[in-house]
Protein backbone atom coordinates (compact mmCIF):
# COMPACT_ATOMS: atom_id res chain seq x y z
CA UNK A 1 0.00 0.00 0.00
CA UNK A 2 2.81 2.73 1.11
CA UNK A 3 4.60 1.71 -2.24
CA UNK A 4 1.65 2.25 -4.03
CA UNK A 5 0.87 5.76 -2.71
CA UNK A 6 4.26 6.52 -3.43
CA UNK A 7 3.70 5.94 -6.89
CA UNK A 8 0.22 7.39 -7.01
CA UNK A 9 1.57 11.14 -4.89
CA UNK A 10 5.69 11.27 -5.94
CA UNK A 11 6.52 12.46 -9.55
CA UNK A 12 9.88 12.23 -8.69
CA UNK A 13 9.31 8.42 -7.09
CA UNK A 14 6.86 7.25 -10.02
CA UNK A 15 10.29 9.11 -12.63
CA UNK A 16 13.03 7.11 -10.27
CA UNK A 17 10.74 3.74 -10.83
CA UNK A 18 9.93 4.08 -14.26
CA UNK A 19 14.03 4.60 -15.07
CA UNK A 20 14.78 1.65 -13.22
CA UNK A 21 12.05 -0.09 -14.97
CA UNK A 22 13.77 1.05 -18.32
CA UNK A 23 16.88 0.03 -17.31
CA UNK A 24 18.54 2.65 -15.75
CA UNK A 25 20.63 1.71 -12.56
CA UNK A 26 22.51 4.62 -12.29
CA UNK A 27 25.84 2.46 -13.37
CA UNK A 28 24.96 0.27 -10.37
CA UNK A 29 25.57 -2.36 -12.94
CA UNK A 30 29.07 -1.23 -14.20
CA UNK A 31 30.32 -0.34 -11.28
CA UNK A 32 29.30 -3.86 -9.42
CA UNK A 33 30.74 -5.49 -12.55
CA UNK A 34 34.08 -3.86 -11.60
CA UNK A 35 33.98 -4.31 -8.10
CA UNK A 36 33.68 -7.79 -8.60
CA UNK A 37 36.02 -8.67 -11.11
CA UNK A 38 38.71 -6.69 -9.27
CA UNK A 39 38.03 -8.77 -5.91
CA UNK A 40 38.26 -11.79 -8.00
CA UNK A 41 41.74 -11.29 -9.46
CA UNK A 42 43.11 -9.52 -6.40
CA UNK A 43 45.84 -11.08 -4.05
CA UNK A 44 44.84 -12.93 -1.07
CA UNK A 45 46.26 -9.57 0.99
CA UNK A 46 44.04 -7.44 -0.88
CA UNK A 47 41.19 -9.92 -0.35
CA UNK A 48 41.78 -10.26 3.24
CA UNK A 49 42.36 -7.01 4.75
CA UNK A 50 40.88 -4.87 1.08
CA UNK A 51 41.92 -1.54 -0.68
CA UNK A 52 41.88 0.62 2.17
CA UNK A 53 40.02 3.84 2.20
CA UNK A 54 38.35 4.80 -1.13
CA UNK A 55 39.35 1.82 -2.99
CA UNK A 56 36.17 1.56 -4.28
CA UNK A 57 36.65 5.51 -5.82
CA UNK A 58 40.04 4.33 -7.27
CA UNK A 59 38.97 1.09 -8.81
CA UNK A 60 35.34 2.37 -10.17
CA UNK A 61 35.63 5.98 -10.33
CA UNK A 62 32.32 6.05 -7.74
CA UNK A 63 30.88 4.65 -4.56
CA UNK A 64 29.46 1.31 -4.81
CA UNK A 65 26.05 2.01 -3.71
CA UNK A 66 26.27 -1.50 -2.52
CA UNK A 67 27.78 -1.61 1.72
CA UNK A 68 28.92 -5.28 0.89
CA UNK A 69 30.78 -4.50 -2.00
CA UNK A 70 31.59 -1.16 -0.29
CA UNK A 71 33.71 -2.92 2.64
CA UNK A 72 34.74 -6.04 0.66
CA UNK A 73 36.07 -3.54 -1.74
CA UNK A 74 38.03 -0.82 0.97
CA UNK A 75 38.11 -3.67 4.63
CA UNK A 76 38.42 -6.75 2.31
CA UNK A 77 36.92 -9.67 3.65
CA UNK A 78 37.70 -9.20 7.47
CA UNK A 79 36.09 -5.77 7.91
CA UNK A 80 32.62 -7.89 5.93
CA UNK A 81 32.83 -10.55 9.07
CA UNK A 82 32.83 -7.29 11.35
CA UNK A 83 30.09 -5.54 9.72
CA UNK A 84 27.75 -8.55 9.66
CA UNK A 85 29.25 -8.93 13.03
CA UNK A 86 27.65 -5.98 14.24
CA UNK A 87 24.02 -6.07 12.57
CA UNK A 88 23.89 -9.75 13.59
CA UNK A 89 24.74 -8.53 17.29
CA UNK A 90 21.66 -5.91 17.22
CA UNK A 91 19.48 -8.25 15.53
CA UNK A 92 20.24 -10.96 18.70
CA UNK A 93 19.69 -7.80 21.05
CA UNK A 94 16.32 -7.49 19.22
CA UNK A 95 15.11 -10.94 19.75
CA UNK A 96 15.81 -10.93 23.07
CA UNK A 97 14.09 -7.26 24.16
CA UNK A 98 10.72 -7.41 25.32
CA UNK A 99 9.37 -4.67 25.26
CA UNK A 100 8.54 -1.18 22.89
CA UNK A 101 12.33 -1.33 22.23
CA UNK A 102 12.25 -4.43 20.06
CA UNK A 103 9.82 -2.57 17.53
CA UNK A 104 12.18 0.75 17.61
CA UNK A 105 15.23 -1.99 16.87
CA UNK A 106 13.64 -4.01 14.17
CA UNK A 107 12.36 -0.60 12.79
CA UNK A 108 16.27 0.56 12.94
CA UNK A 109 17.32 -2.84 10.76
CA UNK A 110 14.91 -3.21 8.33
CA UNK A 111 16.09 0.16 7.33
CA UNK A 112 19.63 -0.91 7.78
CA UNK A 113 18.90 -4.32 5.93
CA UNK A 114 16.90 -2.36 2.68
CA UNK A 115 20.12 0.43 2.58
CA UNK A 116 22.68 -2.23 2.62
CA UNK A 117 22.16 -3.62 -0.79
CA UNK A 118 20.76 -0.83 -2.78
CA UNK A 119 21.66 2.36 -1.47
CA UNK A 120 25.00 2.54 1.43
CA UNK A 121 23.70 3.17 4.95
CA UNK A 122 27.33 3.50 5.82
CA UNK A 123 27.84 6.86 4.00
CA UNK A 124 24.22 7.99 4.50
CA UNK A 125 23.30 10.91 6.55
CA UNK A 126 20.34 9.54 8.20
CA UNK A 127 23.00 6.72 9.23
CA UNK A 128 23.72 8.51 12.46
CA UNK A 129 20.34 9.33 14.14
CA UNK A 130 19.75 5.84 13.29
CA UNK A 131 22.82 4.79 15.25
CA UNK A 132 22.65 6.70 18.09
CA UNK A 133 18.98 5.89 18.53
CA UNK A 134 20.18 2.16 18.31
CA UNK A 135 22.67 2.62 20.66
CA UNK A 136 20.45 4.59 23.09
CA UNK A 137 17.61 1.60 22.81
CA UNK A 138 20.58 -0.75 23.60
CA UNK A 139 21.76 1.09 26.66
CA UNK A 140 17.96 0.97 28.23
CA UNK A 141 17.72 -2.61 27.21
CA UNK A 142 20.81 -2.99 29.50
CA UNK A 143 19.35 -1.10 31.98
CA UNK A 144 16.44 -3.21 32.26
CA UNK A 145 18.47 -6.20 32.82
CA UNK A 146 21.10 -5.22 35.30
CA UNK A 147 18.36 -3.46 37.74
CA UNK A 148 18.25 -4.71 41.30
Amino acid sequence: FFFQYLLATSDVFAFRVQQTLDGDTSGRDEIYTSLINHFRDAPLHAKLFGGGFDATVQIAGARAHSDILEILSCEGILGLLIYISAYIALFVEMIKSNSYEKAILAMILVIWFVKMFVSMFIFSQSTIILVVLAGYILNKINEKRYEC
